[in-house]
């Protein structure tokens, strides 16, 4: 717990808290945790604790007390959610300078918003649990930490849900579909998208159901292919384009499907207007997916052309990805952009640098957990290997990649490994 949060749960002085941390510091009763600013308690004197609060406080004022610390928590939360892909509409008075303070403090803390909103829950404060949850998720996804995103959002439905309000509903649905998205359990994620798209219709709300008419796009095209994402994308950039507003979440979809469908030059131009709207609403996570988007498709055409500039270019943008997926700590994002730029790096056949970065890109998907993104990776580094002559050292990989991917639906690239690993050992 921070000094600040601990003056709030007090309803004193922050001077006046940090005097009594102190004091109970010396006491033994709390320890210095590992950021500045930071104590803790060992759990058995926290069960202690727990016991005389029960003794010696009313039931109210212990509500009261924890009423204002998960209002205080959420506040900030939802200061520093706005940073992930924006800029704050208004500067709090104790808010973040910059997105790097506020994700700092996200990363600190989300073990204690995931739990505030529990918290709120039982207190039956809906909605500040609902927007604990609608706070906290854009972070763990990013951090690639979906049980505690699944957890906080199935709390912060079940709240929404007793209080009524569907309009809140219907956004803890679409996070949902996302949260499944992020997990590569497609089916689960259109389902939850649907719930969302039905909901936010019977209650007129545009802007939700042109949002999870996006994101449901972009879980059919992983699902069934390219067709099957045009029609709800097409509905959400009319309902869109109804209400006097550009889309630049729909542009990158967009351009996303017509890349998929090897229409490069146009993705090309469509990318780039997502790109620039982006930009100018401070959306760096949009901006880093559309950057990878890009040099994605700059690459493959570069392929198909064989166009050594275009290759260069695409390498370029697939770095300024990179280094937006980090402002925004989008482990698994920053991952996939390695991987692309080792592929494009490998078509020079330079393979010392295109192992450089096929290496970074495992280290971030074994830091996530990720089983497919390492064996993603690793079928690529197999191929590679084998391409230039390694031959043994690209079948031991290919093997590695084989076990990683044999729990996932696969079969193209399952299907290419096994016919180099059957072309090797001839």
């Amino acid at each position: 717990m921070s000094v600040e949060a601990a003056a709030v749960l007090l309803d004193t002085q922050q001077v006046k808290a940090r005097r009594a941390l102190r004091h109970l510091l010396n006491c033994h009763l709390v320890e210095t945790g590992n950021n500045p600013g930071r104590w803790r308690m060992h759990d058995l004197v926290r069960l202690y604790a727990a016991e005389q609060a029960q003794s010696s406080d009313s039931k109210d004022s212990r509500d009261a007390a924890q009423e204002r610390l998960v209002s205080y928590l959420s506040a900030r939360a939802e200061h520093a959610a706005e940073w992930i892909n924006g800029h704050p509409e208004k500067q709090l008075a104790e808010g973040f300078p910059d997105r790097a303070a506020a994700l700092e403090w996200l990363a600190i803390e989300a073990s204690n918003l995931v739990a505030s909103a529990e918290i709120s829950s039982k207190l039956g404060k809906s909605d500040t649990s609902a927007d604990l949850a609608a706070s906290v998720v854009p972070y763990l996804i990013n951090a690639a930490d979906f049980s505690s995103s699944l957890s906080v959002l199935f709390i912060g439905i079940e709240a929404v849900r007793r209080s009524g309000d569907q309009s809140r509903l219907a956004g803890g649905y679409n996070n949902l579909g996302i949260t499944y998205t992020s997990m590569r359990k497609y089916r689960d994620a259109v389902r939850w998208f649907n719930k969302s798209v039905a909901l936010a219709r019977s209650l007129n709300d545009p802007d939700t159901e042109a949002r999870a008419l996006i994101n449901l796009s972009g879980a059919l095209r992983e699902l069934v292919g390219v067709e099957a994402s045009m029609e709800p994308l097409r509905r959400a950039i009319k309902i869109r384009g109804e209400h006097g507003r550009g889309d630049g979440f729909g542009l990158t979809n967009l351009g996303i499907s017509l890349r998929e469908a090897g229409k490069f030059q146009e993705a090309e131009k469509v990318l780039k207007q997502a790109l620039a709207v982006h930009a100018k609403n401070g959306a760096r996570k949009a901006e880093a997916s559309t950057l990878a988007q890009l040099g994605t498709t700059l690459i493959q055409r570069a392929t198909r052309e064989t166009s050594t500039p275009l290759l260069k270019d695409g390498a370029q943008y697939l770095g300024a990805a990179i280094a937006a997926y980090r402002d925004v700590r989008d482990r698994q994002g920053e991952a996939m952009c390695f991987l692309n730029l080792g592929n494009a790096i490998s078509l020079t056949s330079d393979l010392r640098k295109s192992l450089d970065a096929y290496d970074s890109a495992l280290r971030l998907f074994r830091d996530a957990g990720d089983d497919h993104g390492q064996g993603t990776v690793m079928t690529a580094i197999g191929l590679a290997l084998m391409t230039h002559g390694e031959s043994e050292r690209g079948r031991s990989v290919l093997k590695e990649a084989e076990r990683l991917l044999e729990p996932f639906d696969e079969p193209d690239r399952k299907r290419l490994i096994a016919e180099y690993l059957r072309g090797s050992s001839k």
